[in-house]
């Protein structure tokens, strides 16, 4: 073998060693990854993605081909593209960037198509940390040595249930706030970017508008969304169904507390008790004057503030949000209290639960589900106990009827909280005294005998007292 071939085998031997190594072929499932290993500038200290001919991971990416490169200077490693499948969401962390302002936890979202382009996220001034951009179902082609990407489920609201959003980010919940303010939808001089969120699936415009951390007004209706989890924790609650027969008075959580008004104490009438309940008509005066003024003071028109609607919610389902609005239920037909035997002195209470949910308050403490055609509330009490003018212990059946009208529902509920404490506190005391007093004046036969106008009188007497609760007394049996 002369010299000339000797020299040509070194040649192509050493143009092997260089070109083979070198070479890299990135298919259509594949992204190349860049590290530059000499003959470049050195990094500023914290920054981990090189970029302008830095040493280090590169920044920019090889797309499908074949590429060769020098191997002692460059090494090229294949990742897999980043897949993000129809019922999931990316979740990305910058590797680098600029840090995050205090008091934020999501980096604002950058132009830098889908994360795609590295060098383009951190000369925008892309910042480091999770982002509060997504990926949504689609192939990218994704540096992951810039960014780490994460897969979460979409977020899924079924039927018959509602979401409530509760923001991680944003600006701090103002003081005095139990709900997050609404955000802004059109620009203002403050806040010139913004616009609407898209059901919080666009979190930047969400934190351009003002956002507020916290549980969110609106709510999310059953669908499917692309939410980072991150920024938007989305709770279930099932849909609120007031049943027919029924109003619902909502106490909002909405806006600041009311002021309070200071104002001269409410006298003192005396305890509602099974005797002091039969009182002048001028301590009738004296109930009613300031509950109707106090209660009014708590009912508002307003639906941005805080405290008990003036205006009650009719029968059908409803996409409340439980956080924001706590419902009351108050029947509109008839409501029935009995007196009778084999029943133990508390009160029983009985009342149809058609589809209620459970985020809905009613009148009662808390029962297992009934499902009835009718809509009539039920109260039981013990028989009447009374003593005649001549000694006799008698016990009375007496069963009454009343009416809550769907207007005065919402100052029951602001002066009693429940339908059940209204009967507690005025009707059962009033029906218990009417029927004692009388029993105290009459012999045990005359009483016995003179039944029908006892009853009489006693709804008459209901009929005007109830009149302060705005209550109506239709009958007494």
């Amino acid at each position: 073998m002369d010299l000339i071939t000797t020299l040509l085998i070194i040649c192509i031997f050493i143009a092997l060693v260089l070109l083979v190594p070198g070479l890299k072929l990135i298919t259509d499932y594949e992204v190349g990854i860049l590290t530059k290993r000499m003959f470049g500038a050195k990094m500023p200290q914290g920054q981990v993605v090189a970029r302008n001919g830095q040493i280090g991971v590169q920044a920019d990416i090889l797309m499908p081909g074949l590429y060769w490169r020098i191997p002692i200077i460059w090494k090229i490693q294949k990742e897999p593209v980043t897949e993000i499948l129809p019922d999931e969401v990316g979740i990305v962390e910058s590797i680098d960037g600029r840090a995050i302002p205090k008091g934020r936890l999501l980096g604002d979202e950058i132009e830098c198509n889908h994360f795609q382009d590295a060098k383009m996220f951190l000369n925008g001034g892309g910042m480091k940390g999770p982002q509060v951009a997504i990926l949504r179902p689609g192939t990218y082609r994704i540096n992951r040595y810039a960014f780490k990407v994460t897969k979460a489920p979409i977020t899924g609201v079924p039927a018959e249930k509602i979401g409530v959003v509760i923001a991680n980010d944003g600006l701090p919940l103002p003081s005095g706030y139990i709900v997050a303010p609404r955000m802004l939808e059109t620009p203002t001089k403050e806040y010139p970017n913004a616009k609407v969120c898209q059901y919080f699936q666009d979190g930047q415009a969400f934190l351009m508008s003002a956002g507020h951390r916290g549980p969110q007004l609106d709510t999310l209706q059953p669908g499917r969304y692309y939410i980072n989890p991150l920024l938007s924790k989305v709770e279930l609650y099932d849909v609120t169904e007031v049943p027919p027969g029924y109003v619902a008075v909502l106490r909002s959580n909405v806006g600041l507390e009311l002021e309070k008004k200071v104002g001269s104490p409410i006298p003192n009438v005396g305890a509602v008790g099974p005797v002091s309940i039969a009182t002048p008509a001028k301590q009738l005066v004296e109930l009613g004057q300031p509950v109707h003024e106090d209660v009014e003071t708590l009912l508002i028109l307003d639906k941005n503030m805080r405290g008990i609607w003036k205006e009650p919610v009719a029968p059908g389902k409803y996409n409340l949000n439980p956080l924001a609005f706590t419902p009351y239920l108050v029947p509109t037909s008839a409501v029935t209290i009995d007196w009778a035997s084999g029943v133990d002195q508390r009160a029983q209470h009985n009342t149809p639960q058609i589809a209620q949910m459970s985020n809905i308050k009613t009148s009662t403490e808390a029962h297992d589900e009934v499902e009835s055609d009718k809509a009539t509330e039920f109260f039981k009490f013990s028989q009447l106990r009374v003593t005649s003018m001549d000694g006799f212990q008698l016990e009375v059946d007496v069963r009454m009827i009343i009416r809550i009208r769907p207007q005065n529902a919402a100052f029951i509920i602001a002066r009693f909280g429940s339908v059940k404490n209204l009967i507690e506190q005025i009707v059962h005391p009033l029906i218990d005294s009417s029927f004692r007093n009388k029993a105290g004046e009459e012999k045990a036969i005359n009483f016995i005998m003179s039944r029908t106008e006892l009853q009489r009188s006693a709804l008459e007497k209901a009929q005007q007292q109830f009149e302060v609760y705005h209550v109506e007394a239709q009958n007494l049996l």
